[in-house]
């Protein structure tokens, strides 16, 4: 038995066969058969014909007094752009059949689920030759045909977002040809492969459509600065390996941002998102309002905070160090990380102003802990922390808004003379670099720090004049260190 459509999507199938006055064989096909049958809203109209597309989208046109234009010469593609009565906008393309016959045009599409039509004369007798209902019915996805994946490598990404949306498992056939598949989406081009990402950043638990174009071999030609975040181990603070850490915080970020803006739903009653709601609840208008003011009209500020997310530690593989405390540190990461997510962003072909967006938001997403490590009084924190960082304020004010309710268990100690000093030191991604970094009001937090192969130490200052001020960056070596440390520790 199939659904029935709802009155308006009634009335456009009314209008279409009107406009058909030809009589030429005209199905409803793909997405709209496949949401019909779940009884999801339908977005969109795909038809497909051995007839004049142009000539019947036109005619569709002149009835709905909509907009209309051609895609695609070649295959004789033209969209009509109608707005229903509740104010949405609804696609209606139309298409020649792939093949001669619409069979041939079904075993021609991605997956079964997709590869079922309507007679538009006929709405209610489904035409599916491959069986697409029994797997949806059954919770899988198949392949259409054993060309599907080598046909269009990017339906390698569309299965794992179909996969997730509609709560599907992969057939294991489907499984090893999406794998088999996944190095040719370098084929695709930029502007596909982005649009489909940032689809796949806008489901719930983006964290698993990431990672499940890991276990198909897709990332190293969809993110391929991702996959070095699998040789980074454990490291203090941290309880995950970089990998898993990564996937974790894009987790994270989601849960967040969606406790942000649906604060009323079931999933956020527990206390740890009650003690969040609460903690920023006084700026939480103006956090929606600034998550709502799209950068770029195709793609939401949540999806590009999450792609941000990825992207935050993608410079700790390279910046990773064995300190003289037998720990690993990845001081300068973030400028690392700041280059590898500029370098994407611009190799995907987002906006210009994207990519300073992201930009921003890796190379300052440590700042939030030296906010938290000064102990902002509770009301200059927000405001404080969106002076500093313009242009990621989101995330600084949701943790400034935390630090509201955090009291810190322990203080920097002053020095003999009451006064606090600044470590500076010059870290670069090339020896002898002289790239100044102030790093913490501590005065040791400088020591075994290195970047790359050694340390280059440009100025200690402080108070104390025992402190010697280095006029020249040099290579430190152990004695050198070693002779620094005991200074410091003669003094604290």
């Amino acid at each position: 038995m199939i659904p029935s459509f709802n009155n308006a999507i009634q009335a456009l199938l009314q209008v279409v066969r009107r406009a058909n006055a030809a009589g030429e064989p005209l199905y409803l096909v793909g997405g709209a058969v496949r949401d019909l049958l779940c009884q999801r809203e339908i977005k969109d109209l795909d038809f497909v014909t051995a007839g004049n597309t142009q000539q019947i989208s036109w005619a569709v046109k002149r009835l709905l007094n909509a907009r209309a234009f051609i895609l695609d010469d070649e295959r004789q593609t033209a969209r009509v752009i109608h707005t229903l009565p509740n104010r949405q906008t609804i696609l209606l393309d139309f298409v020649r059949f792939t093949g001669e016959t619409l069979g041939e045009d079904l075993r021609a599409r991605d997956f079964t689920i997709n590869a079922m039509a309507l007679d538009v004369n006929q709405p209610d007798q489904l035409i599916d030759p491959l069986g697409g209902q029994q797997d949806l019915q059954k919770g899988f996805l198949r392949v259409a045909s054993e060309e599907s994946m080598r046909l269009d490598p990017l339906r390698v990404m569309r299965g794992v977002r179909m996969a997730l949306d509609y709560d599907l498992q992969l057939d294991p056939y489907t499984e090893t040809l999406m794998k088999a598949s996944g190095a040719d989406l370098a084929k695709v081009s930029a502007e596909r492969q982005r649009d489909e990402l940032f689809k796949l950043l806008s489901l719930p638990q983006p964290q698993r459509a990431i990672s499940r174009l890991h276990d198909l071999d897709a990332l190293p030609a969809l993110l391929p600065e991702l996959c070095a975040l699998k040789r980074v181990p454990v490291s203090a603070p941290h309880v995950h390996p970089l990998w898993q850490h990564t996937l974790q915080v894009v987790s994270y970020l989601d849960q967040l941002l969606d406790a942000l803006l649906n604060p009323n739903s079931p999933a956020h009653l527990t206390a740890y998102f009650q003690d969040f709601l609460t903690a920023i609840a006084p700026y939480r208008p103006e956090l929606v309002s600034h998550l709502q003011k799209a950068i770029q009209e195709e793609r939401s500020r949540l999806s590009l905070l999450l792609f941000a997310a990825l992207y935050h530690d993608a410079g700790k593989p390279e910046a990773m160090k064995l300190g003289l405390d037998r720990r690993l540190h990845f001081h300068g990461h973030a400028d690392g990380s700041q280059e590898a997510v500029i370098y994407r962003a611009c190799q995907l072909a987002l906006s210009n102003n994207e990519v300073k967006y992201l930009a921003c938001l890796t190379q300052h997403h440590m700042r939030i802990h030296h906010l938290a490590s000064k102990a902002l009084p509770h009301q200059n924190a927000p405001s404080t922390a969106i002076s500093v960082i313009p242009g990621a304020a989101v995330w600084i004010s949701v943790s400034s808004a935390w630090q509201t309710c955090w009291q810190p268990t322990k203080t920097p100690s002053p020095l003999p003379n009451g006064r606090q000093s600044s470590a500076w030191c010059c870290l670069s991604s090339k020896p002898g670099g002289h790239a100044k970094k102030k790093l913490s009001r501590r005065p040791n937090c400088w020591m075994g720090m290195t970047c790359r192969r050694f340390l280059t130490f440009s100025q200690v200052r402080s108070s104390p004049r025992s402190w010697k001020r280095l006029k020249k960056p040099r290579r430190m070596g152990r004695s050198a260190i070693k002779l620094v440390q005991s200074n410091l520790s003669a003094n604290t």
